[in-house]
């Protein structure tokens, strides 16, 4: 009996270890993302609540530069723990100085380093001075490194 519950024990210990290892996101954690409409004003509630609590709290990362080309804007991210080696990458928003606020059209991953893709609205004309960027426990002003 008590060989049989060493196994056991070993086996949910083997398990519990598989599912925590880093892998391909879920279909409904990218379904998650996919769907999450976060408000500037509520960010941080909203993202728990529309991606998850505990999601939420493994993030971590802090934006390091935002670049603009014409009507396109990147912004970077350094990325540590778990979201590192995930897949998915967390939605954040952007604030412009004209006060509109943007909600990352995609993500891709380079190294432990996520660049945000934004695409700013029909008629804002020439290079931002800042954007404010809003991210799971943060709020950053980056100014344009042109």
């Amino acid at each position: 009996m008590a060989r049989l519950l060493r196994l056991l024990a070993a086996f949910c210990c083997i398990a519990g270890a598989t599912a925590c290892a880093p892998s391909a996101p879920s279909a409904e954690l990218t379904e998650r993302i996919a769907q999450s409409r976060p408000q500037w004003r509520n960010y941080q509630e909203d993202i728990k609540g529309q991606i998850g609590a505990a999601l939420a709290a493994e993030w971590e990362g802090a934006p390091v530069a935002f670049l603009q080309e014409d009507a396109s804007l990147t912004v970077l991210f350094e990325i540590s723990g778990p979201w590192s080696a995930r897949d998915a990458a967390m939605p954040v928003l952007i604030r412009d100085p004209a006060g509109h606020v943007l909600q990352n059209e995609s993500a891709r991953r380079q190294g432990n380093r996520v660049a945000y893709a934004f695409s700013l609205p029909s008629g804002a004309s020439g290079p931002l001075p800042w954007v404010d960027v809003q991210y799971p426990h943060g709020q950053k002003r980056l100014t344009n490194a042109q």
